[in-house]
């Protein structure tokens, strides 16, 4: 049975575990997270005695099971402009080398940032303009978990905010009610 991705790794060190210590409480370790049962951890001795006097490891722990039927991958976030796309090229990777292929994680801006700038300020009971402010002073605006800057036209672009962005702002403004976006200092 052939593993793909981080399971290539896990496979690796479940094959050197009784020539490595290291490799040997990785796979404890694992094992130990994935067997958790909420209320005890498996110990090393218990482990070990799983596989012992056996050829191969792997089928005898628990961890196999999860490599087996777990996705194997890394997320790792892509910025294109409106209507352009991203040409993903698959490649074999190397033992030593820790980069895998790409998954495309996409973005539905109507769901997951629901709030203009002018519907932000009716939510929070502030205007426009000191809405825009404070998300600049509270670092929201730039921040992916917060805003997203989506062209509008050749010169122009529209600021949409997270539900998270709502959130932080009105705990800001519980927190600081005084809180003045325009004050230098």
């Amino acid at each position: 049975m052939k593993f793909r991705g981080y399971a290539d790794k896990v496979q690796r060190a479940v094959a050197r575990a009784r020539r490595s210590a290291t490799d040997r409480r990785l796979v404890w370790l694992l094992e130990r997270g994935i067997a958790f049962d909420g209320s005890s951890y498996l110990t090393e001795k218990q482990v070990e005695a799983k596989y012992r006097g056996k050829r191969k490891i792997m089928p005898y722990l628990c961890l196999s099971d999860f490599v087996r039927t777990a996705d194997m991958v890394r997320i790792v976030p892509v910025e294109a402009p409106k209507n352009f796309t991203a040409d993903i090229t698959f490649r074999k990777g190397s033992a030593s080398d820790a980069s895998l292929p790409i998954v495309v994680k996409r973005t539905e801006l109507e769901i997951d940032y629901p709030y203009l700038t002018g519907e932000l300020a009716a939510l929070i009971g502030k205007n426009q303009n000191w809405t825009a402010k404070a998300a600049v002073m509270l670092q929201l605006k730039g921040d992916p978990k917060y805003h997203q800057k989506i062209r509008a036209s050749t010169t122009g672009y529209v600021q949409r905010y997270s539900d998270a962005a709502r959130q932080k702002l009105q705990s800001h403004l519980a927190q600081y009610p005084n809180f003045n976006p325009y004050a230098r200092g």
